[in-house]
């Protein structure tokens, strides 16, 4: 695989011979799972060769108010490891919601951009194929033969509690705080004793 491409670059280098049909995929992609591994196989089905795209840690700020969770240049290599991904690209356009692949899009032209059914900026990525004369292909979210999973998921099950509650017990004794006894809640308790 090549290396990955930021999104203001060029597209890719060498040019694709004549005659490719090429397939366009974007997300954040922030934890590969599973069903991201079945949505780039049925990609890449479509055409020859598959670039996928993924939002940078700049738009993720912006746009989601979050930082990823694995840092952009691990992310392009694990996508570029992918046997089904020829190409990666880093989206860094913050302007354009839903587009951060904005001007590497214009310049590559790929015959296909592949979404999911359940992709939010399906309407302004139809227009931007309508501009550039790309095929704009909806795939269904194929789930895999196990339990789906989601990125959103997966980082609740393992995202620490962004808010405590903090109790301060100048008592030293225990006592039950009913409005912060919440199943599956967390408290932070300090007794300070003389």
């Amino acid at each position: 695989p090549n290396p990955p491409l930021p999104a203001s670059s060029p597209a890719p280098n060498p040019p694709l011979p004549a005659g490719i049909k090429t397939v366009f995929v974007s997300g954040c992609y922030d934890i590969l799972h599973a069903g991201h591994l079945t949505f780039f196989s049925q990609a890449k089905a479509l055409g020859d060769h598959l670039t996928v795209s993924f939002a940078s840690e700049q738009v993720l700020l912006k746009h989601k108010n979050r930082r990823p969770s694995i840092p952009d240049d691990h992310k392009a290599s694990l996508l570029s490891s992918l046997r089904m991904v020829d190409s990666v690209v880093i989206g860094s356009n913050c302007e354009k919601l839903g587009l951060d692949f904005y001007d590497f899009f214009l310049e590559f032209k790929p015959s296909i951009l592949a979404a999911t059914t359940d992709d939010k900026y399906g309407d302004v990525k139809r227009e931007l194929c309508e501009r550039t004369g790309t095929q704009y292909v909806v795939l269904p979210k194929t789930p895999p033969s196990f339990s789906p999973v989601s990125t959103s998921s997966i980082l609740a099950s393992i995202k620490a509690p962004e808010y405590l509650p903090l109790r301060v017990d100048f008592a030293g004794g225990w006592l039950d705080v009913p409005r912060f006894a919440r199943e599956g809640g967390y408290i932070v308790n300090c007794s300070i004793s003389p």
